[in-house]
């Protein structure tokens, strides 16, 4: 390990400062926030107006993932008497364990608005043919518009030298083992859970100055990824 990697492990297993990661004081519109849900739901439908609570109510450290492979068959038997059973053997594969160097749980109160929400204001029957529904729009404290998500976070903290591909494929392997294993509810709240973890990865502030390519292009192109890119110092 390095003492970026270290000392961020130490900085951000307090859950002030993780909370200060996820909601810095200049990002008034809760950006960061608003991305990560949306990695992990979907929210086409909703308008998220405000962040209202945010609490962390877990963090742990170095999580253990292992990599593992399914093997099918069958077993036939002729005799003394013909049987037929499936089997279905899993077992770790040969590839290193993940170890996410953050998990977090975050539970957080939304504002928001979603589409078509609303109680009827009139009904016009005039026409039998044509019923118009009229909606009255929920205000912003509308207990319709007060909901509550979980904000799951798989962090990954690296060092210089930089290694694009190394991280991204270290990322989506967490992503599609975790899928896998992990046991979630795939709606909430009338939405589409689309993944139980929402990653992020940390790089050095510094390891901007030696790039041949900007902070814009690397931030976009994990995005595209489904995967948050964060650039932090230590100390800060």
């Amino acid at each position: 390990m390095s003492l970026f990697v270290d000392g961020l492990l130490l900085q951000l297993s307090d859950i002030k400062q993780l909370t200060q990661l996820l909601a810095p004081a200049d990002d008034t519109n809760y950006t960061r926030l608003r991305t990560l849900l949306q990695t992990m739901y979907d929210l086409r439908s909703i308008t998220i107006r405000s962040v209202q609570v945010i609490n962390v109510v877990k963090v742990e450290s170095q999580r253990l993932l292992l990599t593992t492979h399914q093997t099918s068959g069958m077993w036939r038997q002729a005799t003394p008497d013909h049987s037929h059973t499936d089997v279905t053997y899993e077992g770790s594969d040969k590839l290193e364990p993940i170890w996410l160097d953050i998990c977090a749980e975050v539970k957080l109160t939304l504002s928001m608005d979603v589409e078509d929400g609303g109680k009827i204001k009139s009904i016009d029957t005039r026409q039998l043919e044509h019923v118009m529904i009229q909606l009255q729009p929920l205000g912003p404290q509308d207990p319709l518009n007060i909901q509550s998500y979980t904000l799951n976070l798989a962090v990954f903290i690296r060092d210089v030298p930089l290694d694009v591909a190394a991280t991204l494929r270290s990322a989506k392997l967490a992503r599609a083992i975790m899928e896998r294993v992990t046991s979630y509810q795939k709606q909430l709240n009338g939405v589409e859970v689309l993944t139980p973890y929402a990653l992020i990865v940390i790089f050095p502030q510094s390891v901007l100055d030696s790039l041949p390519f900007t902070r814009d292009a690397l931030v976009t192109f994990f995005a595209q990824e489904k995967v948050m890119v964060l650039f932090m110092t230590f100390p800060p």
